[in-house]
This record gives C-alpha cells, sequence and structure tokens, in this order.
C-alpha cells in the first residue's frame, strides 16, 4: 500500500550544502548569509537535501552526474564531517523554487565559471540552462556512442519521439517562455565559431541528403507543409531579417563554398522522389512548387 504524502512532503524549499570544514561569514545579498562556505545550492521537495551525501557515497557515483560535488562531499566524511544542510526558503509551487533556484546560485556564484564556491553545473530552474563545457562534451560523447550502434529502425524511431517530446514541451509554454526560450537557442547559435557551424552544416546537408533518399511521397509533403505554415506564421520583419541575413551569407560565400553548395542542391535533385497531381496529373520532384499549386490546391480539382 502506498504511503500518504504528509503536507510537508509536498511543499517546494531551495537548499544549501555546506562545507563544515570553512567557517566564516559568507553574505552573499538580503537573506544569502552562512556561517559556512556553501558548495551547491538546488531545489526540491521532502527529503532531496539529505540525498546528496548518501549518494556520493555509493560505489560507481563518480562515473556520472556531478563528479565535482561528488568528490567534495566525500573528502569532507572522510576527514570526519558531517555536510551540513540549509533549507533557505520555501515556495508555493515549483516554478517559484525554480526562479529562486536560480538566483540563488547567481548570487553565490559557480565555481567552473570562476563567480563563486558553487560546484553547480548549470544556472538552475527548469532544464539544463548555461552548462559547464566538460559536461556539454561528456554528454555529447555518450550520445554519439549510442547513436553510433542503432539500427537504422531505432534511429527512426528516437527522431520521431524526439520530434513529439519537442512538440509536447512547446505547446505546453506561455508566449513568454516560448519567447524567452528562443532568444536562448539564438544566444547560443551565434556563439559557435564559424569553424564548428561550418562543419555542422555540411553533416546536416549530408543527412538530409540520406534522410530524403527513403522518404515516401507522404514524408515529403507534411515537411513541406510544416515549413511553409513555419514561415507563414513568423513576423513580416523576421520574414524580411531571413532573406537579408540568407543574401548576406551567398554574396560572402568563397568560390570553393559555392561550388560544393551547387553540388549539393544537384545532388539532392537527384534523390528526390517525382511526385504526381492526381487531379491534373503533373509530375515534378519540386516537392514546394506541387504542393503551393497542386494536390488541394491544383485548378482541376
Amino acid at each position: 500500500m502506498s504511503k500518504s504524502l504528509s503536507k510537508e512532503d509536498t511543499v517546494f524549499y531551495c537548499y544549501v550544502l555546506l562545507d563544515p570544514r570553512k567557517p566564516g561569514d559568507y553574505d552573499y545579498g538580503p537573506r544569502v548569509h552562512f556561517d559556512y562556505e556553501p558548495f551547491y545550492a538546488g531545489k526540491g521537495q521532502g527529503r532531496r537535501s539529505d540525498r546528496h551525501v548518501p549518494h556520493a557515497l555509493k560505489t560507481g557515483a563518480d562515473t556520472k552526474g556531478n563528479r565535482h560535488k561528488t568528490n567534495k562531499i566525500r573528502k569532507i566524511v572522510r576527514e570526519g564531517y558531517e555536510v551540513l544542510v540549509k533549507r533557505t526558503r520555501k515556495c508555493t509551487n515549483e516554478e517559484a523554487s525554480h526562479e529562486l533556484e536560480r538566483q540563488l546560485i547567481a548570487s553565490i556564484g559557480r565555481k567552473d565559471l570562476k563567480l563563486g564556491p558553487l560546484t553547480n553545473l548549470t544556472d538552475g530552474g527548469e532544464g539544463t540552462v548555461n552548462v559547464a563545457l566538460d559536461v556539454r562534451r561528456r554528454i555529447g560523447r555518450k550520445n554519439k556512442a549510442h547513436h553510433a550502434n542503432m539500427s537504422d529502425v531505432e534511429k527512426e524511431a528516437f527522431r520521431e519521439l524526439v520530434r513529439f517530446n519537442t512538440g509536447q514541451v512547446w505547446a505546453g509554454l506561455s508566449p513568454e517562455k516560448r519567447a524567452e526560450r528562443s532568444s536562448n537557442i539564438s544566444a547560443g547559435r551565434h556563439a559557435v565559431p564559424e569553424k564548428a557551424k561550418r562543419s555542422f552544416s555540411r553533416k546536416v546537408s549530408k543527412g538530409q541528403i540520406e534522410y530524403r533518399k527513403n522518404e515516401t511521397i507522404e514524408q515529403a509533403h507534411k515537411r513541406a507543409d510544416a515549413f511553409r505554415k513555419t514561415m507563414e506564421a513568423k513576423p513580416e520583419e523576421e520574414k524580411l531579417a531571413r532573406r537579408l541575413a540568407i543574401k548576406e551569407a551567398q554574396a560572402n560565400m568563397s568560390t570553393k563554398a559555392r561550388k560544393e553548395r551547387s553540388q549539393r542542391q544537384s545532388d539532392s535533385w537527384k534523390t528526390r522522389a517525382t511526385i504526381v497531381c492526381p487531379h491534373c496529373e503533373l509530375s515534378s520532384q519540386n516537392t514546394g512548387n506541387m504542393n503551393r499549386w497542386h494536390f488541394d490546391n491544383c485548378k482541376l480539382r
């Protein structure tokens, strides 16, 4: 029989782990004051704040998660001390606790960013914001190795799952949250070096060509419709900015890049399936124009 939760177990709160070996006056602003040095900040419910030490002392805990935090806890225990836990503030809901966690981490500062003593690897809040570089690399290596061992069927099922989950997440966001997330994604793209952008672009183009070789007519229609609806929903200023950015990028392309781009386009046309309008029986490989002027929009329909 399941155990009923008490009122205390359902309350969200923010907490800080303190290092008892380093007493002092640690003041980080209003209501953020400690008698010992803080080394980790988080949020949770129930006994979440008490689970870090048992987890760190488990065999194999250093192979995943926050290694810096794990090693620090182990060293404190090894020297005969107990990790101190201080709950800072209670919250009425999870969203409020996310915001307080972000504020708490920002006030104290992360050690990997050389802003403070915290071993946190993100800025806190919902999701993974501003993840540490070594963590991003570790996740990337693990995902790449796992993806390489997947069959084609598993890869396609994984793509569909990612598309579905992404759609679910975006559908549940408020307009303000969508704008904030779009801004974060855009800022992240602008921060990527140009060499890495070109390398990624080549991989994406190659992947698109391989994908479209096996693409059905229904999938091509669905993809073209989705792209058209996305572009139509954008404001005119953004559409204009996109067109200008494309023109500028094309004007600044080197001769070698132009030839590579032309070859990729030529290869993609060779692999496209020919589609036929059921009303006028016109056939073409140009999926975009066919969807725009034929099928449901055909004059002979």
